[in-house]
């Protein structure tokens, strides 16, 4: 699995550096890093900061890159020349004027890459607790396998949800809205039945989980739940398709990225597969 980490300037970048070489070591990833300097800027600026982010990162396997040009045209070059599986990215949390670009970058590029994107903000120490998403029978498993993954390698205790829309209710197997998980499990659904696919894929890969249902719109839900339990990371389905699919699963996702307090991991595909 490949994966790209995009550095900007110290001491704002290290904190996405060191979360982003923390999951990279956790997902085994070979670990490139990527300064974008403005076309009129020495190179010697980007070499040095890439030093920095490399100390800080502390991956085995790392390759340092630097571009100049503007920063979205640049990161997606690099994405295509490199085939990478994963592009790692910073979100400020009160970006200066001349920061602004950077959040119109990030939302760009979550948008319409083609890889699963993970967007850092607020990043702890250690991951401790993962919020898994699901959005029912028809998502792919790479997102639950990918939560499965970094919970297996770090040992953070993992919560699988699953939010039930309180409008087409027929569709998900629950005849009213105030239905639990117990009663929506004991029904032959094919909402159930994913969830204990679901629960059974935790179970064998010995991860501590547990699974939590709730109603309402999906991305208000997930980061009401984000904000209860304060989670490490939010690890959410991308589609990566084309078409009003992908526009209504990544308007869930693009909401979770812009409001969430935590980084968020947008899942594409099946990720080094």
């Amino acid at each position: 699995m490949r994966s790209l980490l995009c550095v900007s300037d110290f001491p704002y970048t290290e904190p996405t550096v060191r979360f982003g070489g923390m999951l990279a070591k956790a997902l085994q990833c070979k670990l490139t890093l990527l300064s974008v300097r403005s076309s009129t800027e020495d190179s010697e600026k980007g070499e040095e900061i890439l030093q920095l982010a490399s100390g800080v990162a502390r991956v085995d396997s790392i390759e340092c890159k630097t571009r100049h040009g503007a920063p979205r045209s640049e990161i997606i070059k690099e994405m295509e020349s490199g085939d990478y599986d994963l592009l790692m990215i910073g979100a400020r949390d009160h970006p200066s004027t001349g920061e602004l670009l950077l959040g119109f970058v990030t939302r760009r590029l979550v948008k319409h890459a083609q890889s699963s994107v993970l967007i850092v903000r607020q990043p702890t120490a250690t991951l401790r607790q993962i919020l898994i998403c699901t959005s029912g029978p028809e998502a792919s498993e790479s997102t639950v396998q990918m939560g499965i993954g970094l919970a297996q390698a770090t040992g953070a205790e993992a919560t699988l949800l699953y939010v039930a829309s309180s409008v087409p209710s027929m569709y998900s197997g629950l005849s009213r809205l105030g239905e639990g998980l117990p009663d929506l499990l004991q029904t032959d659904t094919p909402v159930a039945r994913h969830i204990k696919k679901c629960a059974e894929l935790l179970r064998s890969h010995d991860v501590d989980a547990r699974i939590e249902l709730r109603h309402g719109h999906p991305s208000e839900e997930i980061l009401r739940a984000a904000e209860v339990d304060n989670y490490d990371l939010i690890v959410i389905g991308g589609s990566d398709t084309r078409g009003l699919g992908r526009l209504l699963l990544d308007e869930v996702s693009m909401q979770v990225v812009t409001n969430s307090p935590r980084p968020v991991l947008v899942v594409r595909g099946d990720m080094g597969k």
